[in-house]
């Protein structure tokens, strides 16, 4: 593994000057700085429809990565702001993409409960899989994380071949090599289903929305702000309308940049994972704006045990002595 002291922090690419419609990325350090960061910005625009009810006719919209954060901030916001709060939606990607798609008059499609069985059915007819996993109990289940990655990245039916002499390029084994090009068939195949079929597929459904975001972003999603938590990446698509929000609604971005365990000083080295996710936004909010807050650096502890069981006992002391 790379040493962190000799690996270079992840530092944002150099960016064109700011727009001026109120799109801004903030960075901030761990999960409780944007957390706090997220409810500064809120804490006004609350404040404000409070004294002009008029504001309530277009909604605050928090933008989050999954349904269990959007629970989690659903429910600080009463707790934070000390009483009920009107005009705040708080609704993950997927969410606002099926509105905006709804308010620029198309048909919703919905199936993604299909796509599981159209994968298994894809899958089986690969003669490769069917003899590497057909003995299975549910053999092809295991293939169908990786078509849906394939699928999320968005426009697999355009890019298959491509992708396909990419991998003949790659080391592989023959072995290896011949599933990593059967999976790609088999997502080909479903995207094409999906499409006679006129089912919306996550991804379908975010491209979708990104062109209407686009065509007519007022009618498409009206809004008084849109703050954009929790995303740290995300798929070709997804990243998409994240881009067209920032620039179609003027959306502020919030991403999470940890420190390093070992030395708070510096960025987390996982953060290299999310450069291209950040420089794309980045790009189109006109810069990053770094917002440091003061939290306490984090404490390393070494926990030693004679199993997983003793392992798990020994955490969960640890953590009712904190609670106490």
């Amino acid at each position: 593994m790379t040493d962190a002291a000799m690996s270079p922090p992840c530092e944002p690419p150099a960016m064109p000057e700011a727009r001026t419609n109120g799109a801004r990325l903030l960075v901030a350090s761990g999960a409780r700085a944007t957390e706090d960061l997220l409810f500064e910005l809120l804490e006004p625009l609350v404040a404000a429809a409070r004294k002009d009810v008029f504001l309530l006719a277009k909604p605050v919209r928090i933008v989050v990565s999954s349904r269990s954060l959007r629970d989690h901030v659903s429910a600080q916001i009463p707790r934070r702001l000390g009483a009920a709060v009107a005009g705040v939606e708080v609704q993950t990607l997927q969410r606002v993409a099926r509105e905006v798609v709804e308010r620029s008059h198309e048909p919703a499609r919905p199936g993604e409960a299909l796509i599981p069985m159209l994968v298994r059915a894809a899958a089986r007819r690969e003669p490769l899989l069917a003899r590497d996993l057909g003995a299975l109990e549910d053999g092809f289940g295991a293939v169908l994380g990786s078509v849906r990655d394939l699928i999320d990245a968005g426009r697999l039916a355009e890019a298959g071949e491509a992708i396909d002499e990419a991998l003949s390029g790659l080391p592989f084994g023959a072995a290896s090599l011949g599933r990593a090009r059967a999976l790609v068939r088999v997502g080909v195949a479903v995207s094409a289903e999906l499409e006679a079929l006129g089912i919306d597929s996550r991804a379908s459904l975010l491209s979708r929305a990104y062109e209407a975001l686009r065509r007519a972003p007022a009618r498409a999603l009206p809004q008084r702000a849109v703050l954009v938590h929790g995303f740290a990446d995300a798929t070709g698509v997804a990243t998409d309308l994240i881009e067209a929000l920032v620039r179609e609604c003027g959306a502020i971005v919030l991403l999470d940049r940890p420190p390093d365990p070992a030395d708070p000083t510096r960025p987390d080295l996982g953060c290299a994972f999310s450069e291209r996710f950040t420089a794309r936004i980045a790009s189109a909010a006109g810069g990053v704006d770094d917002a440091p807050r003061g939290t306490t650096p984090g404490e390393i502890h070494l926990l030693e045990a004679a199993g997983i069981a003793a392992e798990v006992r020994g955490v969960a002391q640890r953590i009712r002595s904190l609670l106490d």
